[in-house]
């Protein structure tokens, strides 16, 4: 439920990594992951991620955004029904758009081993090209 709501949420798609990282965040999932034993780097186990997409394969695809391949619904009316079943209450999406936030704005970066994100995409100086985070 938890991925689902955070690939709707992205406006561009998220690349696999992304999602990892952000699915790495949300305690909800990593309680239900962990259930038994807890490791002493709390991380989703990237097999699980891969074996969800494996399943997911007909209803998301790999597109190429920014020279980085991401995640994305194959369709927009896949897009509206994820929308209207995982981000329907004010709630899920609090917690999923909060997630999104932290992720990008390297707040949960030290706690959970989260690689930091860069704050300038392109290029090594700010210039009008330039893209930032």
């Amino acid at each position: 439920r938890r991925a689902l709501s955070l690939l709707t949420a992205a406006k561009s798609g998220l690349s696999h990594g992304e999602l990892e990282d952000m699915l790495s965040l949300v305690d909800e999932v990593l309680d239900a992951v962990f259930q038994y034993w807890k490791p002493p780097s709390p991380r989703i186990p990237p097999l699980l991620l891969t074996r969800l997409l494996a399943d997911l394969r007909a209803y998301v695809v790999y597109r190429g955004v920014d020279g980085v391949n991401v995640l994305a619904w194959y369709h927009r009316q896949h897009w509206e029904t994820a929308k209207n079943r995982f981000l329907d209450s004010k709630d899920d999406r609090l917690c999923t758009y909060r997630t999104v936030g932290d992720y990008f704005s390297d707040k949960a970066a030290e706690d959970r081993k989260v690689q930091g994100q860069p704050l300038l995409l392109h290029g090594g100086m700010a210039t009008m090209d330039a893209q930032y985070n």
